[in-house]
């Protein structure tokens, strides 16, 4: 594994060599001859503008005005200054050898001219009718993020990023207005310079702008995919003004810790309770030992980023090398990824065509200590509940195999698996894509988009003789090597008309889109090996196959499977935007849609529309004297999205092998039967989500104050769900139907404020918060898809409690919780539920409901302050009316298990009245309250600008941290949970613990 690790480093650093010397010849050089000039900026009445932006153009070179509006700066004599300030319209000065300029600037409200990426095309952010969120790279999470998504975290209301591992491996979880579906719950469509993809694809220091469509107005024109909104990732690119080539270098270094740990007892106060005679003294083994310490190490993690960009507006380039290398803080997860990208834009014959050319390419190495996964939860649980007065190594003279203790009967040695069991996956993805551009005439664009994404992966696992598993169960030696690979290919075709004509302004669009996925995976394992030497490097060397050499079964599992699946997405699509006098705005979108998911269903195709409109009251006559009023619209939209089942061929009857136990034998040999597992169902469509969003966007005075407040009411019906079904006429017990009905209605708003602009300081804060509120209105109105009861249960709490966990019933929300509500404890420490029909027993029927999931609040602070080249910026968020299921507390806050450590809330009276004496149980007494509060994302930087290094035009050193500081009431490790799908809130043993990175960064340019 080392010497695999070494390799990649390797690779990276010859890419990197090659690289620089790329840049290097790409570099020329960029010299004039300089002249100093003073001037001053002044608004369009006189008034001095202080702190306004004085850049010299194609350079790094900048100045600020003082109290009074002036500056100085050095320049080239025949170079450009270009002035910007908040809410004035930017200019461009040609220098002329003038060494005194006086410039006046136009007052604007700036960000509504932001270019902001829509569907199949953008938009200035003042002509939007949608619900759609723009977050530059300027406003990212800075830190060494594990993936794109761990940059929109507070930045987005309404908008829920959820990061709760530190696992390397892990992602982040994105959420979006609430819930929308029961077996199928979906992140939002993620599209990247336009091509479907990941939040891993692309390394976090090569994005530029993410556009998130909220609404359902704004996503209906990505039809079947856009239920749960959609994420518009644009990367970087080269610059369309003629520039040198600009040369970048990041370089990250991180360490982690872990935020909480669980508080089990430690070797003195275990042996406290033995001389209490809560645990026996046989338990005692003479050590002292820390076992979450035995299987975390100290970590240091790095990240590298160097790139090039420059260009004109006939041709512009960007190009990048990434490498980032994360020590998990458990042993056994590193993760080592080596990001290339190269994106070409090159315009000719009189600039009617441009050619755009893109290719993104991503190796990773993970190691693993399960099959597939970096992470072992049982060895996590495994070091919890370990004795701690037990000895990592066996004591002399012990009579058993290997080198670490053992007592399989209490627990199994989690340094001893981890030593004897090494995994290694590896993945290569190449994204490509090349985009058309014509233009014949003015107003008229054809583009044509390509895109193919290739991933293939490799992977392989192996325990040696002496891993628990093998040991417990009489093997020599278990190995598991398995591969995948997809396939991903898309075509978008649009032919766009823009036309300007007295007042009336009007852009229409069609287009046809082809999207096609293939995957493919095998896997294949053995036992019983004469040597660990060749680990899973040499299956034919196990001697598993039995005495003909035919394949034969362990546990009714096959040793070799394999699995392949394929499907295609068709569809065509048009958009009318009409904008009158810059005041009243209109938009109208449609798609018609087929998927190859619905083969046997009548109804594979589907039609989604939406429509929204807008009206600039700023631009009325009875606000133009209203000075203090910059922006001021009106939205409100209604769109239609879809969604798609997980699985395929779903509309047709099935036929699939039985397993091994439902064999018969025949002749001698035990042989496999066909049995039906799927009923048909020709009437199959898609999930459909109807939206109704209400918009207010202002600015005020001077656009200092800004805000954006929405009020939705989406309603999701076909849910699709495994409805019970009569035997006969059905072959299954259950059919897979559209039935369902959910509500998800609620409000997010979005302010800022630049609390201080001047020549030295300046203060930016936003607050955004959003509300949600959910309601599962029906399971079916259909007569042949109804359900026994009005609710069905849902999660499990697994061994050895083995109860459902949540409850989805008509008229209540999605997430609650359900089970026996405890109000008392006895004498003898036995639980005392609350008899809820009142008919003196306890039984199924006095569950209740115990809590709910889902926050119905998020709130976000973001404030940036800068003094000169000084920078600070805190990211802080929460989550309120929620609450959380604590696994820990309900698997470990017992005394059952005699040896096995435990919570030291274990041994505490429950409500001051007695220790707990029954085993685990799931009830109300570990469901609490998850609201928190974070102070996340710290950041403090210095920047150097101009002349103060000989070779830089910038360079920046900063500290960070993330996940800083936590402030709640929760007993548990982190209450940050994903509130996706039907069980959120339950709070899993067995999960990676929460980590809280400070790391120290350089960037620079030259």
């Amino acid at each position: 594994m080392k010497n695999s690790i070494r390799l990649q480093r390797l690779g990276f650093f010859r890419a990197l060599s090659l690289f620089i010397t790329i840049l290097f010849c790409a570099a020329s050089g960029y010299a004039q001859n300089e002249i100093s000039i003073s001037g001053k900026i002044t608004d369009s009445n006189g008034l001095s503008l202080p702190g306004a932006n004085v850049l010299v153009k194609g350079t790094k070179t900048t100045a600020s005005t003082d109290f009074d509006g002036n500056f100085s700066i050095k320049a080239p004599s025949n170079g450009i200054l270009v002035i910007s300030f908040i809410g004035y319209q930017s200019k461009e000065i040609t220098i002329n050898n003038q060494k005194n300029i006086t410039v006046k600037l136009v007052e604007e409200a700036a960000k509504l001219n932001e270019i902001v990426v829509v569907g199949y095309g953008t938009q200035k952010k003042g002509d939007l009718t949608s619900a759609v969120a723009h977050v530059t790279r300027e406003d990212f999470v800075q830190a060494p993020v594990k993936d794109v998504g761990q940059l929109l975290q507070g930045k987005v209301a309404g908008l829920t990023v959820t990061s709760s591992s530190g696992n390397p491996d892990s992602g982040s979880s994105i959420f979006l207005r609430g819930t929308s579906s029961i077996s199928n719950p979906t992140p939002p469509l993620i599209l990247i310079d336009g091509i479907p993809g990941g939040l891993k694809d692309f390394a976090p220091e090569d994005i530029e702008t993410i556009d998130i469509l909220k609404d359902g107005s704004a996503a209906a024109i990505y039809g079947t995919r856009a239920n749960n909104g959609v994420l518009l990732i644009t990367t970087k690119k080269g610059s369309k003004k003629d520039m040198k080539p600009e040369i970048s270098f990041q370089q990250t270094t991180s360490t982690q810790t872990i935020v909480k740990s669980p508080n089990f007892l430690t070797a003195d106060e275990y042996r406290d309770a033995i001389k209490k005679g809560i645990i026996p003294a046989a338990s005692d083994k003479g050590a002292s030992t820390n076992w979450i310490d035995e299987i975390t190490q100290g970590n240091i993690s790095t990240t590298y980023d160097l790139s090039i960009r420059g260009g004109n507006n006939k041709t512009n380039y960007y190009g990048s090398v990434n490498y980032r290398a994360f020590e998990g803080i458990m042993m056994g997860s590193d993760n080592n990824s080596l990001y290339t990208n190269i994106n070409v834009n090159h315009k000719m014959f009189d600039d009617k065509l441009q050619v755009t050319l893109g290719i993104n390419n991503q190796d990773n190495v993970l190691n693993v200590n399960s099959v597939g996964s970096s992470f072992n939860g049982v060895i996590y649980r495994n070091a919890l509940i370990a004795n701690p007065t037990a000895p990592v190594l066996k004591p002399e003279g012990a009579n058993y195999a290997g080198d670490y203790y053992e007592n399989f009967a209490i627990f199994v040695n989690p340094v001893a698996d981890l030593k004897n069991s090494l995994g290694e996956r590896k993945t290569h993805r190449t994204r490509s894509n090349l985009g058309l551009i014509f233009k014949p005439i003015d107003g008229l664009t054809f583009n044509l988009s390509m895109g193919r994404v290739t991933s293939n992966t490799t992977r392989g696992y192996y325990e040696n003789k002496f891993h628990s598993s093998n040991l417990l169960g009489g093997l020599n030696g278990y190995a598991n090597k398995g591969s995948e690979e997809f396939i991903d290919q898309t075509l978008d075709f649009t032919t766009q008309y823009e036309k300007t004509f007295g007042g009336h302004h009007i852009t229409g669009l069609v287009g046809y889109s082809y999207f096609e996925t293939e995957y493919e995976s095998s896997s294949q394992y053995a036992y019983n090996f004469a040597t660990d030497y060749f680990t899973y490097n040499n299956m034919g060397a196990a001697t598993n196959f039995g005495p003909t050499g035919k394949l034969t079964y362990l546990n009714g599992a096959p040793f070799a499977t394999s699995y392949k699946n394929s499907y295609n997405l068709i569809g065509g699509f048009a958009r009318l935007n009409y904008d009158y006098a810059g005041k009243y705005l209109l938009s109208g979108t449609i798609r018609r849609e087929g998927s190859s998911k619905f083969i046997g269903s009548d109804n594979p195709w589907g039609t989604f529309w939406a429509v929204s409109g807008g009206w600039r009251l700023d631009r009325e006559e009875f606000l133009k004297n209203v000075t203090w009023v910059n922006n001021l619209k009106i939205r409100a939209g209604y769109g239609i999205t879809g969604a798609a089942p997980g699985g395929y061929y779903l509309g047709l009857s099935q036929l699939g092998l039985s397993g091994v136990n439902n064999s018969f034998y025949y002749n001698g040999n035990f042989v496999q039967t066909l049995s039906p597992f799927q009923n048909p169902n020709p009437g199959l469509t898609w999930e459909e989500k109807k939206e109704t969003n209400i918009g207010l966007d202002f600015g005020l005075f001077n656009s200092r104050f800004t805000g954006t407040i929405d009020v939705y009411k989406r309603r999701t019906d076909g849910l699709l769900f495994n409805f019970p079904v009569p035997q006969p006429p059905n072959l299954v017990g259950t059919t897979f139907a559209n039935a369902g009905v959910m509500d998800n209605k609620g409000i997010e708003v979005s302010l800022g404020y630049n609390v201080i602009q001047n020549a030295n300081v300046t203060w930016n804060a936003q607050i955004n918060g959003s509300y949600n509120e959910n309601k599962f209105v029906s399971f079916s109105d259909d007569p042949r898809y109804k359900s026994a009861n009005d609710y069905a249960d849902f999660g499990s709490t697994g061994e050895p409690i083995q109860q459902s966990t949540h409850r989805l019933q008509v008229g209540q929300p999605v997430g609650n919780f359900y089970g026996f509500k405890v109000i008392d404890i006895t004498d003898q420490g036995k639980w005392v539920y609350d008899d809820l029909n009142k008919d003196g027993k306890i039984t199924n029927d006095d569950r209740q409901v115990l809590g709910n999931g889902i926050p119905k609040y998020n709130v976000a602070f973001n404030n940036t302050v800068k003094y000169k080249n000084l920078d600070f910026t805190v990211t802080m968020r929460g989550a309120f009316d929620y609450e959380i299921l604590n696994f820990d507390r309900m698997f470990y806050e017992q005394n059952g298990n005699v040896e096995r450590n435990r919570l030291k809330s274990a041994l505490d009276p429950v409500f001051g009245k007695a220790v707990l004496t029954e085993s685990e149980k799931y009830n109300s007494y570990y469901i609490e309250n998850g609201n928190y509060w974070k102070i996340d994302n710290i950041v403090l930087g210095y920047t150097f600008k101009g002349n103060t290094f000989k070779f830089f035009d910038s360079f920046r050193i900063y500290g960070s941290t993330l996940n800083t500081f936590l402030f709640t009431k929760y007993k548990g490790l982190d209450p940050e949970l994903s509130p996706e799908g039907v069980t959120p809130g339950n709070d899993y043993r067995d999960k990676y613990p929460t980590t809280r990175t400070y790391t120290l960064g350089i960037s620079a340019t030259f």
